[in-house]
């Protein structure tokens, strides 16, 4: 067996390889003759091919699509493995994928009454004492008086209206931000 090195479908002498290329070992009856019709059969280990475009040059890559043995000219990467240029020229002719596009736009008039409604009731909150500062919390005495989840009064007392009120009451600046600007972004998607 003698070693060859593939440089852009050229054998080049048995060396050191320039960067980026194949290294391949070949039969000796192989080296300097014309490529045979049918690949070298292998027991164990790649079962090299000849590339369907280029016939002399011996590969172990295969199109992930079609599976024909393609070459490094040949090889185009594709998300998956190598494709050939037959594929992709085909790939190219169906046109590209449609992507949506989520174009975020004024809220509804549903999202626009509930952010209204929800930073007004902080307003009433900062007001009462019942929400902090930009972190913290403020009284939950105040905030349960207001109608925040408590979950004995829902269960023992039969409160069940503070399933609904707990949506309106946000315990600090951060709190409320985060919920405001979720609402003003899905709520446009939602009711378009």
């Amino acid at each position: 067996m003698k070693e060859a090195v593939i440089v852009s479908g050229a054998r080049t002498a048995v060396g050191r390889a320039p960067r980026g290329t194949l290294r391949t070992t070949y039969p000796d009856d192989m080296v300097g003759a014309a490529a045979p019709e049918v690949p070298p059969d292998r027991t164990s280990g790649l079962t090299l091919d000849t590339c369907y475009r280029h016939p002399k040059v011996f590969t172990g890559v295969h199109c992930t699509r079609c599976g024909r043995p393609i070459c490094p000219d040949c090889m185009l990467p594709a998300p998956v493995g190598y494709q050939c240029p037959n594929c992709v020229a085909d790939a190219r002719k169906v046109g590209p994928r449609r992507r949506v596009k989520i174009v975020l736009g004024r809220p509804g008039r549903v999202t626009t009454i509930l952010l209204a409604v929800n930073i007004g009731m902080f307003v009433l909150e900062l007001g009462l004492g019942a929400a902090g500062g930009l972190y913290t919390g403020g009284s939950s005495e105040k905030l349960a008086q207001l109608g925040a989840l408590v979950p004995c009064a829902v269960a023992q007392h039969h409160q069940y209206w503070r399933l609904l009120t707990v949506m309106f009451l946000h315990a600090s600046l951060l709190h409320i931000f985060f919920n405001m600007y979720a609402l003003y972004l899905f709520g446009y998607l939602i009711e378009n």
